[in-house]
C-alpha cells in the first residue's frame, strides 16, 4: 500500500473554482492545509489527498458550504480523467469492457484507489474503496468522487440523462434535500462496505456511442504501479517545486 497517498490535482478544482466564485481567501485555505496555492497550472500533478480532505473539510465548514462534495462534483466531467483512461473507454465495445478497464487504472487517478464490479442478482454495483482509510473523517468528498466517474463513463453508453438505482457511500453522510432534488428516484445509503453505484445488470452490454471522438489509446505505458515511497515522492515534488523555487 502507498505509504503517501496521492490524488490528481484536477479533482481539486471544482472545490477551488466554488470558492473562488464566492470569494473565499483560496489561496490561504491552500496554504494552510500544505498544498499548493495555485493549482491551476498543476491540475494533472499529484498532491497528497489527506490534506486535500482536509482543505475541503475547513473550506465548507469555514465558508458554509452545504453538500460541499455535491456541488464539486456538478463541476467534474468525463475529461477530468486521465487522457489514456478516456480513451480506453471511448474504445470500448461494451460497457462492461469500459468498466474493467477503469477498474484495473484506477490507482492512477487515486494511488490508494481500488476498483471493482459486484454482480447482485439482476443488479450489479461498481463499488471502489481507498485502501487504509476506514474510519477516516471527511471520506465523504472523495467517495463523491468516486461514485461520479462510474456514473460519467455508464452515460457514455446509456446516454447523459442516465441515473443509478442507488448511490452508496463508506461514510456517514446524508445528502441534503437540494442534493436529493438533483438525483430523483435515486436511493442514497451510508455505512457501506464500499462506495459504489447500482445499475441494472442488461446495461454491461450496451455498446459503445463515442469511438469517434477520442484517438486510440496509446500502447506505451506501464500498468498500474505497487508504488514504492520513491516513486510516490516523484509524483508529487513537482506540484511543490515551483512554491520552493519562489521562497
Amino acid at each position: 500500500m502507498a505509504d503517501i497517498p496521492l490524488t490528481r490535482g484536477q479533482f481539486l478544482l471544482p472545490f477551488v473554482s466554488i470558492l473562488d466564485e464566492i470569494g473565499a481567501p483560496t489561496e490561504t485555505l491552500l496554504e494552510r492545509s500544505r498544498l499548493p496555492s495555485s493549482l491551476a497550472e498543476k491540475s494533472d500533478l499529484y498532491l497528497p489527498l489527506l490534506p486535500a480532505l482536509r482543505f475541503v473539510e475547513t473550506a465548507q465548514r469555514t465558508q458554509g458550504i452545504e453538500d460541499f462534495g455535491f456541488l464539486a462534483t456538478r463541476r467534474l466531467h468525463f475529461s477530468h480523467l486521465r487522457e489514456k483512461t478516456r480513451a480506453l473507454i471511448a474504445h470500448s465495445p461494451t460497457l462492461l469492457v469500459a468498466l474493467r478497464h477503469a477498474c484495473h487504472w484506477a490507482s492512477r487517478e487515486d494511488t490508494i484507489l481500488s476498483m471493482w464490479i459486484e454482480h447482485d442478482a439482476d443488479h450489479v454495483r461498481v463499488c471502489s474503496r481507498l485502501a487504509g482509510t476506514t474510519g477516516l473523517l471527511h471520506l465523504k468528498y472523495a467517495q463523491w468522487i468516486q461514485n461520479i466517474f462510474p456514473i460519467y463513463i455508464v452515460r457514455q453508453f446509456a446516454g447523459p440523462d442516465w441515473m443509478p438505482t442507488a448511490i452508496a457511500f463508506e461514510s456517514s453522510y446524508a445528502p441534503s434535500p437540494a442534493t436529493r432534488s438533483s438525483w430523483p428516484n435515486v436511493r442514497f445509503l451510508s455505512h457501506q462496505h464500499a462506495a459504489w453505484i447500482s445499475m441494472p445488470i442488461t446495461l454491461l452490454s450496451l455498446s459503445n456511442r463515442s469511438t469517434a471522438l477520442f484517438a486510440p489509446p496509446r500502447d506505451q505505458e506501464d500498468g498500474p504501479p505497487g508504488y514504492d515511497i520513491v516513486e510516490l515522492l516523484k509524483l508529487m515534488l513537482p506540484a511543490y517545486l515551483e512554491r520552493e523555487q519562489r521562497r
